[in-house]
């Protein structure tokens, strides 16, 4: 019995019977050792003695007595029996629990893929909508564009198709002003307002020429010529 409660881990209960005897093989179970033992042992103990009269100190230290080794033996049978009923039975608890909770997050989870299927159809649709919104928003104005700058392009062509026109317009009212400045500075048309030109041996006379008295002159104006002697030369 020590030895048995020295590897306790390799038993559940234990069990002390009497294979038969008289009543005097009775007296070893009053000892007050063996109920002190049985007392304070780690794991239940269940008696079988074998009498039906009476009850043995083992008995009261005990836990669990029954009359016979044949009481013992059904007793710890029906109570494996009963065990693997209640574990049998907790086995199919767990069991229908899971495939419940299966289920029910089998039905959430297919509720949430048609959720999603629904939102991401929802999505795409939205999105769809949103993008041809844009592309008509695009085209219209690329349009607007191109008729802007088609506008403006034919503003500029317009106005380069003037633009050489304005120029010679320009060039020849700038020509007829030279013209003009060219008339008016001719010799003859000099003469004609009654200027006149005087030359000294066929150079006109300018105020680094010099001239002494004597030379001869000739002056020229517009209708007539006069030829001239100095007399006097007179320095201002």
């Amino acid at each position: 019995m020590k030895e048995a409660g020295t590897i306790k881990e390799h038993f559940d209960i234990l069990v002390l019977i009497r294979g038969g005897g008289s009543q005097i093989d009775l007296d070893c179970f009053d000892s007050y050792l063996l109920a002190s033992e049985i007392a304070q042992f780690p794991l239940p103990v269940i008696t079988g003695i074998g009498h039906q009269r009476d009850d043995t100190i083992a008995d009261m230290a005990a836990n669990t007595k029954m009359k016979t080794p044949t009481a013992v033996a059904e007793f710890l049978i029906n109570g494996m029996m009963a065990f693997e009923e209640q574990l049998n039975f907790q086995f199919n608890q767990i069991k229908d629990c899971t495939t419940r909770h299966l289920q029910d997050q089998s039905t959430k989870l297919f509720g949430m893929l048609k959720n999603l299927g629904h939102g991401a159809k929802t999505i795409i649709n939205n999105h769809k909508h949103a993008l041809g919104i844009s592309k008509q928003r695009l085209i219209s104005g690329v349009d607007g564009c191109i008729k802007e700058n088609r506008g403006q392009l034919i503003h500029y062509q317009e106005a380069l198709h003037k633009q050489p026109t304005k120029v010679v317009s320009h060039e020849k009212r700038l020509l007829q002003v030279l013209e003009t400045k060219i008339t008016m500075a001719d010799p003859e048309n000099i003469l004609k307002r009654g200027y006149s030109i005087t030359y000294l041996n066929e150079q006109v006379i300018k105020p680094h020429v010099k001239v002494v008295e004597g030379d001869e002159l000739n002056t020229k104006m517009y209708s007539k010529s006069i030829r001239s002697k100095v007399l006097k030369v007179k320095n201002e």
